[in-house]
């Protein structure tokens, strides 16, 4: 999966103007940025947890 670039500036005036736009665009986005937090923390706590 590759990267993309957004401007935001340009994004958030585009979900002012349209919000089921807005709203669509966060509600695919934001269970893929938890599910990234979620990993990203339970890596740092397997770096916390002491060796077996």
């Amino acid at each position: 999966m590759g990267a993309i670039s957004l401007d935001a500036v340009c994004l958030r005036a585009r979900m002012d103007q349209d919000q089921a736009f807005g709203y669509h665009l966060l509600s695919r986005f934001v269970p893929v940025m938890g599910e990234r937090l979620r990993a990203a923390r339970l890596q740092m706590l397997d770096l916390k947890a002491p060796a077996a």
